[in-house]
């Protein structure tokens, strides 16, 4: 029988990669140093909850990990300057309903975001938290995932091997304010990973 891509997360050593002037770090819950707290609390902080509603209709919520890219700002400190979120949850939903009781955990990658600042200046950043979010999470875990997506990074997803769900003409779409920016969205599955 096939067995799971992998069950577990990178050890602490491998969570942290080093880049030039970037550092790649997974964040979860259950670390032991106050680094996810400060995370959390700079995330749902003003501007930047109000500037992430805006952009991504999203927001963080305490019990998500992430993959964060830190970057240093103009003034020449190291900050949070994108990151890809996920959670583990039940398949309430039976997104991957098999007709035999589903599947039970499913992966939902969620809240990705690169702050105002550095979009610009670092076009790259989005590509970098998602790259390493499928290396070290979703490919390791294994599980079937899902995630809502405006246009632009679908094509990352598709190279990875993530489907439409959506069907590519009948985008959802939804305003984060009334009368703000109409967006646009598709849900894209992937399942899950397994290794003979």
């Amino acid at each position: 029988m096939p067995a799971r891509a992998g069950s577990t997360l990178p050890s602490t050593r491998e969570r942290a990669e080093e880049t030039s002037a970037l550092r790649i770090v997974i964040l979860t819950p259950d670390d032991d140093t106050d680094e996810y707290d400060r995370l959390i609390a700079m995330m749902t902080a003003e501007p930047l909850r109000t500037q992430w509603w805006n952009d991504a209709e999203s927001r963080a919520d305490y019990g998500d990990s992430y993959v964060v890219v830190y970057e240093l700002d103009e003034h020449g400190v190291e900050v949070p300057a994108a990151w890809a979120g996920w959670i583990q949850e039940l398949d309430l939903e039976q997104r991957f309903w098999d007709g035999k009781g589903g599947v039970g955990i499913v992966l939902r990658c969620c809240n990705s975001y690169v702050r105002h600042g550095f979009r610009d200046r670092t076009p790259e950043l989005y590509a970098l938290a998602y790259q390493h979010r499928h290396e070290h999470v979703v490919a390791r875990l294994g599980l079937p995932a899902y995630s809502f997506l405006y246009a632009q990074p679908i094509p990352l997803h598709l190279a990875d091997g993530w489907q439409y769900h959506t069907p590519i003409d009948q985008p959802g779409e939804s305003r984060a304010q009334p009368g703000g920016e109409l967006h646009r969205w598709w849900e894209m599955r992937r399942p899950a990973i397994v290794m003979a």
